[in-house]
């Protein structure tokens, strides 16, 4: 089997030969760089769903700052996929990347917070056990 790339196509693998008549080879470059757009233009769509559907669903447990944050980043997404341009899109997607993890661990923070009693611990603990006076000192 005759194999034209090795790890895909990509559009920088074909260069113009000295008369510019490969056909063949051009057209290959333009679907390896259509492909490469439809990926970024995928991963952009997907990461900007996935995270308005974590931030919608814990929309109580995300502070103001954080979330103002977080929504700018999607608007910035969302018009960087009308643009079209892959750079556009590709940088971004490391933005809302970037601020989705900043969401995470604010989420995180707000559970673990919710999760932790607000009660100082104290003497009455049931799992404690009493000191007495009159219990015997151990030595090993």
């Amino acid at each position: 089997m005759l194999r034209l790339f090795i790890d895909g196509a990509k559009a920088e693998d074909v260069q113009q030969g000295q008369l510019g008549d490969c056909y063949f080879p051009a057209a290959m470059a333009a679907i390896a760089k259509r492909r490469e757009e439809a990926e970024t233009r995928n991963q952009a769509e997907s990461l900007v769903n996935q995270t308005q559907k974590f931030l919608a669903d814990n929309d109580d447990k995300v502070p103001a700052d954080v979330k103002s944050k977080v929504e700018a980043a999607v608007d910035e997404a969302k018009k960087a996929l009308d643009s079209n341009d892959t750079a556009t899109i590709k940088s971004a997607i490391e933005n809302l990347s970037s601020v989705s993890q900043e969401l995470g661990q604010a989420i995180y923070a707000a559970s673990a917070a919710e999760s932790t009693p607000a009660s100082s611990p104290d003497s009455s603990r049931s799992d404690v056990m009493p000191s007495s006076s009159n219990s015997p000192d151990i030595q090993a």
